[in-house]
C-alpha cells in the first residue's frame, strides 16, 4: 500500500493541487493577491520534480521550466497571462512524464501490477 501512495497518489496530489491552485490564482487575479500560496504550491510541484531530476533527464528539462515559472509567478504581485501560461505548461509536462513513468514496465513491476 505504501508503495502505491509513494508512487501514484502523493505526485498526483502535487500536481493536480498545483494546478488547480494556479487556476483559482488566476481566476481570482482581481480580487487577493497571492504570494506566500504561490510559493507553497511552486514547493509541492518543486519537491516531486527535484527528486525525479537525480534520475531522469526528462524530469531536469521540467526542472528549469519550473525554476523560470516560479521565478516570474512569484514575482508578480498579480497573475497575469504570462504566469498562467507558464505554470500550466509546466504541469501540463510534470503530468505528462508522471503518465509516462507510471506505464514503465518498472513502475509496473514495482506495483504488482
Amino acid at each position: 500500500m505504501s508503495e502505491i501512495i509513494i508512487t501514484i497518489i502523493s505526485p498526483l496530489a502535487s500536481i493536480y493541487a498545483s494546478s488547480d491552485h494556479c487556476k483559482t490564482c488566476y481566476a481570482l487575479k482581481e480580487e487577493s493577491r497571492f504570494r506566500e500560496s504561490k510559493v507553497s504550491s511552486m514547493a509541492s510541484l518543486r519537491s516531486y520534480v527535484t527528486v525525479n531530476s537525480l534520475s531522469e533527464k526528462e524530469f531536469k528539462e521540467v526542472l528549469g521550466k519550473l525554476n523560470e515559472a516560479s521565478e516570474i509567478c512569484c514575482n508578480t504581485e498579480r497573475p497575469n497571462d504570462e504566469c498562467y501560461k507558464k505554470n500550466q505548461e509546466v504541469i501540463t509536462d510534470t503530468l505528462n512524464l508522471f503518465l509516462k513513468r507510471l506505464e514503465s514496465p518498472e513502475t509496473k513491476r514495482k506495483l504488482g501490477l
